[in-house]
């Protein structure tokens, strides 16, 4: 019974969380992203499976609290993508000399 209250706690700190966002800027949509290592990401997972039915991923869970999204991501789940750099091809002595010539 003691764990099922640590998990109410911990989902009522996130509340006062989302609460204090909401309060800050009213008429917003929040989300709320937390990058979590493999350990304390299934620790999380399994107390808001407990308490809360979260909509998940092998990767990713979030749970809507009053409107605000929370998410928890696993580490390096999001890697932005670099972008492609094309490469200018090598022109030729020559052909850099006369290439505006017609």
């Amino acid at each position: 019974m003691e764990e099922n209250n640590e998990n109410l706690g911990n989902l009522n700190k996130l509340a006062l969380i989302t609460d204090a966002i909401d309060n800050f800027i009213p008429n917003s949509k929040a989300i709320i992203v937390f990058e979590l290592n493999s350990e304390e990401y299934n620790k999380i997972k399994s107390e808001f499976i407990g308490s809360v039915t979260p909509a998940h991923t092998n990767n990713k869970f979030s749970v809507d609290i009053s409107g605000t999204e929370v998410v928890f991501i696993l580490e390096d789940f999001y890697k932005p993508q670099e972008p492609e750099i094309k490469e200018k091809p090598k022109l030729g002595f020559f052909k850099r000399l006369f290439r505006f010539k017609k």
